[in-house]
């Protein structure tokens, strides 16, 4: 099963993110994000991660299938556990 982590990006200067944030991003395998990141920290991540809007709720069902919706309350922990 994989790790979950939650990473604050602060008020979007990549220069002000933590030492063990810039490191999880750059190696994580999915991230969501919402529109307040900035488009300098949302470069900070791996070009193999998958990177998702939270707002975009059809990427979500494409990516996990048809899934009970207790499951769509926790997007994180639905990938979590298909991992």
């Amino acid at each position: 099963m994989g790790k979950v982590y939650l990473v604050g990006a602060g008020p979007g200067d990549p220069e002000l993110l933590t030492v063990k944030a810039a490191r999880l991003l750059a190696r994580a395998g999915v991230v969501f994000h919402d529109s307040l990141v900035s488009r300098e920290v949302l470069g900070s991540i791996t070009r193999d991660a998958e990177v998702i809007d939270v707002k975009s709720c059809r990427v979500l069902r494409r990516r996990l299938g048809r899934r009970p919706q207790r499951e769509f309350r926790s997007p994180i922990g639905a990938l979590r556990r298909r991992s």
